[in-house]
């Protein structure tokens, strides 16, 4: 009776029905509205950051924190079916609570930190990674939530595709949605064309999907009607990295669906290229004069044109853009309807079908081996491509200048996991790349997230992430293919989504655009959902039933958590912002202290506040010869340095800071710390003084110079010796590293420009003066 009684208590409410009833509950409701809102208004902000992009700089932090606390407040509305209804009953429910290994590991990278500011942001995106996979492992269980989920996901897809176009062709305006870098590259509301080809590969497959499994005539056509507008968006994003992927992803989904729809989505694949491809030159021709104009009109401070859809300026773009789209829906349907089921009806054979399942994407991967040998060789294929399509698909090679840089990069990453083997924290690539890098390159983001990753966490933490995202696929492929594929199962977009970005981001940095790792995300957690699991026989269940009030208790304090940390860092950005503004303003001084020590209170340890406000306090003793704002300055630098040893600023306000006082030990310490940080660091001249900033290397030089001369004129000959034997030492250091510049790769640039500057080589010529004087 007891064993009975057990077996009741932790029997599946899969089984009797979905985690959520979707019709009756307001937890699923208001879930579901937060996701599509979220969807459709996330990464729009060009200003405070594009698709939620985390570029780990302050510009970025408010919008992020925004999505969070919004998050989190879903988060604690859906602890409230998790108190109710939550067992760990099977290996869906134990994903759900593995994934909060990701922000575990985050959380204890923040010991050995290079930035605590960027590490305790990344606690928090990566809380926002595990809530989403909640959303979609709980929300999609039923066949509602999962229809809702993934069309909000396509059509989203759609709206930032169409938003993309109305950039082109002058209708809206956003900053850099269309640029000119090597020729027109379309970016849409990412400001990167790399990572909205990798959006644009995503919802391409999925609505290639949609439109080979849908039953109804309309979402055939509307779905096949956005197929050319995303492919020839996707050549005008000029990604040559996407375009070698391509056909990678689309090999790695032809085996979860048949024969035919594995034909159906290679003809519509193959006739969406031809026709985007077709229409990209006359787009780029409507579409040059209208951005180079609003680009010259916002670069100057001027109102940019808006024209109407009709106008004659845009409907030429539009009117062709629809007629072609139209047709793909004509050719689509009528092979949907028409030709598949002739085709159904000749190949009655089942096992030859089954034979041609796996035969077919093999005969794919063989044709693509031959495609790109045609390609990369003299044959003349590439001359029936656009002039700025052929550029960029001829100068596909692996001595291209991006290729030599990622590997460039990902070295470098392997140098910094060498030094902090359990993680450098949350930016940890962004903060310390710049004292790893083989040559003097200009990269936050280390442009492949599983090594970012791993600088991040570290070892441990990323074999975690491996294990978590190697048990889900591995769950996903077993249930799928021992079920047997279902052509017509919505829940494969989930698949298809999460796959396109995550392949991607072997290449470059997707997944630091929040956005897309929200979406990724929330599909891991739609691939969990569509898996019928059965319920585990825990041999002790006295120790699992507790996890029913531990787990929802866990999340709802998480929850709590996040929403009081995210809340006080978004008011503390926008009180920073506040006195950024008034001091743009020439607002009185005590309005600006009074904003930022509020930002200060709420954020005691964020460099950019810091050293704001000791930039404040310098000027202050400047003007007035105060000794308390001299002090104040020492104080709010010694924070930041603790806290922030590798910021950049901070070393330059250290030394001014004791170059005011003629500290001259501490100045050299100061100095010699920054070469060694920065080994790479160079001079930049701006428009003006107050632009321009000499490096480390020339002031340390020039220090060297300096004070070996007054040691000369005080007859102390061996401090003298000192500073110029250092002196030499950094020159030939300096020189070293220029010829090492020399042995770069042909394809690849250096990065700054790097060498001996004419204040390095003055103070050279007087030392070695001095030295032939003697």
């Amino acid at each position: 009776m007891k064993a009975a009684a057990q077996e009741k208590s932790l029997k599946s409410p899969l089984i009797e029905g979905q985690f959520l009833k979707e019709k009756e509950s307001l937890v699923f409701w208001a879930s579901i509205i937060f996701i599509i809102l979220f969807l459709f208004t996330a990464p729009f902000s060009y200003k405070t950051g594009p698709g939620l992009f985390n570029g780990y700089t302050e510009t970025y932090e408010g919008r992020i924190y925004g999505a969070i606390i919004w998050s989190s407040i879903f988060l604690l509305v859906l602890s409230v079916s998790l108190w109710n209804k939550w067992r760990l009953r099977n290996w869906r429910d134990v994903l759900s609570v593995a994934v909060w290994t990701i922000p575990l590991f985050y959380l204890l990278s923040l010991i050995p930190a290079a930035s605590q500011q960027l590490a305790s942001n990344m606690v928090l995106i990566s809380s926002l990674y595990a809530i989403f996979f909640l959303f979609g492992s709980y929300l999609t269980q039923g066949k509602l939530g999962s229809t809702i989920i993934q069309l909000a996901i396509v059509l989203a897809g759609y709206y930032i595709v169409l938003y993309g176009y109305m950039n082109m062709f002058g209708n809206a305006f956003y900053y850099n949605a269309v640029m000119f870098d090597q020729g027109l590259r379309i970016t849409s509301i990412f400001q990167y064309a790399n990572a909205y080809a990798a959006f644009l590969l995503a919802i391409f497959f999925a609505s290639l999907y949609l439109v080979v499994s849908s039953r109804k005539w309309y979402w055939v056509m509307a779905h096949s009607m956005m197929l050319v507008p995303i492919m020839s968006s996707f050549w005008l994003t000029q990604s040559r990295g996407a375009y070698v992927l391509l056909p990678v992803i689309f090999v790695l989904i032809l085996p979860f669906v048949s024969f035919l729809r594995q034909l159906q989505m290679s003809l519509y694949l193959i006739i969406s290229i031809i026709l985007g491809v077709s229409l990209t030159g006359k787009l780029i021709d409507i579409a040059t004069p209208i951005n180079t104009s609003n680009a010259q009109l916002y670069e100057t401070g001027h109102a940019t044109n808006k024209y109407s859809v009709f106008s004659h300026t845009s409907w030429p773009g539009w009117s062709r853009l629809v007629l072609v789209s139209c047709i793909m829906a004509v050719i689509a349907s009528l092979i949907h309807y028409y030709v598949i089921p002739f085709i159904l009806r000749k190949l009655n054979n089942r096992r030859a079908h089954k034979n041609l399942t796996v035969l077919f994407p093999v005969g794919l991967v063989v044709l693509g081996v031959i495609s790109v040998i045609l390609i990369v060789s003299d044959t003349g294929v590439t001359k029936l491509l656009p002039e700025s399509l052929r550029v960029r698909v001829e100068t596909i090679n692996f001595q291209q200048h991006s290729v030599l840089e990622r590997g460039t990069f990902y070295k470098d990453a392997l140098k910094v996991v060498e030094h902090y083997p359990f993680g450098s924290g949350g930016g940890g690539w962004a903060t310390l790349y710049e004292k790893y890098q083989n040559n003097p390159y200009t990269s936050r983001q280390a442009h492949n997230f599983p090594l970012q990753y791993l600088v991040e966490v570290g070892i441990i933490g990323f074999i975690a992430l491996v294990g978590f995202l190697g048990f889900l696929y591995f769950l996903y492929f077993r249930q799928y293919f021992n079920k047997g594929s279902d052509d017509t199962d919505p829940r494969l977009v989930f698949y298809i989504v999460s796959l396109s970005i995550m392949v991607h981001s072997l290449l470059d940095f997707d997944i630091s655009y929040v956005y897309l790792a929200c979406i990724v995300f929330l599909c891991f957690g739609g691939m969990v959902a569509s898996i019928p699991f059965r319920d585990i026989q825990w041999r002790r269940t006295g120790l699992i039933k507790p996890m029913r009030w531990i787990y929802p208790g866990v999340v709802t304090l998480i929850g709590v958590f996040i929403l009081i940390i995210a809340s006080m860092a978004l008011s503390a950005d926008r009180a920073y912002k506040k006195a950024n503004f008034a001091i743009t303003q020439n607002k009185p001084y005590e309005e600006i202290t009074a904003a930022l020590d509020s930002a200060l209170a709420k954020k005691p340890n964020h460099p950019d506040f810091l050293n704001l406000k000791t930039n404040l306090m310098l000027q202050g003793y400047d003007q007035t010869k105060d000794e308390s704002f001299y002090d104040q300055a020492v104080k709010f630098n010694q924070d930041l340095r603790r806290k922030e040893p590798f910021n950049r600023q901070g070393l330059d306000f250290e030394y001014q800071l004791y170059e005011l006082k003629q500290q001259t030990a501490k100045m050299h310490d100061v100095l010699l710390l920054a070469t060694q940080h920065f080994p790479w660091d160079t001079q930049i001249i701006g428009p003006t003084p107050e632009k321009s900033r000499e490096s480390f290397y020339e002031r340390l030089l020039s220090f060297d110079l300096k004070y070996g001369d007054q040691a000369l004129k005080d007859n102390d000959i061996a401090l003298k010796d000192k500073y110029f034997t250092e002196a030499k030492q950094i020159y030939a250091l300096v020189q070293e590293k220029t010829k090492h510049l020399l042995t770069l790769p042909k394809g690849q640039g250096q990065g700054s420009d790097f060498k001996v500057t004419e204040t390095m080589q003055a103070a050279m010529d007087q030392i070695n003066a001095y030295d032939k004087n003697e």
